[in-house]
């Protein structure tokens, strides 16, 4: 279904992040998604939503029937095209840093600022080994189902405010 630029599946996983992001404080993205579903589901001709779902797709050779996802990082046209250019794009950026005697950014992080505090709170979390899986250990959280918050959430009301507002 890709290579004929069918991207359905997209468009049922839109669906399903409607309802995550209801469930949580990302409220921005719940309102983007919901505007675009009801923007493809209800407001637009058949040939724009052909087309804006066309755009999560590309096209090389602008051919029909030769729609692909991107993303794939063994594709052959990242070893034909992108990888044999990579020190090209590279030195392109240190041209245009060049050209506008832009600072060049250290590749290395600062280290930590080393407060007593800081150095007392990096021991604890070695002793305990707080950066390691633990079997059992439990740091007071429980996983919150998401999806079924959002549906709630838009049940009781959020679902109607964004149609007072849209």
């Amino acid at each position: 279904s890709v290579p004929e630029g069918d991207i359905g599946r997209v468009l049922e996983i839109l669906k399903i992040y409607i309802f995550t992001f209801a469930g949580t404080s990302h409220q921005n993205y719940m309102r983007y998604m919901l505007d675009l579903y009801a923007l493809l589901q209800y407001e637009c001709s058949p040939a724009l939503k052909l087309t804006l779902l066309n755009n999560y797709l590309f096209n090389l050779r602008d051919e029909i029937g030769n729609f692909r996802r991107g993303g794939e990082f063994d594709d052959q046209h990242y070893r034909q095209v992108i990888a044999p250019n990579v020190l090209h794009f590279l030195k392109l950026k240190e041209n245009v840093e060049a050209a506008f005697d832009l600072k060049r950014r250290s590749k290395s992080h600062t280290s930590p600022h080393l407060r007593d505090e800081t150095r007392v709170l990096l021991q604890m979390y070695r002793e305990d080994e707080l950066h390691s899986f633990r079997s059992g250990r439990s740091m007071g959280h429980a996983a919150v189902n998401r999806f079924e918050r959002g549906y709630e959430n838009l049940q009781d009301g959020k679902l109607a405010e964004f149609l007072k507002r849209s």
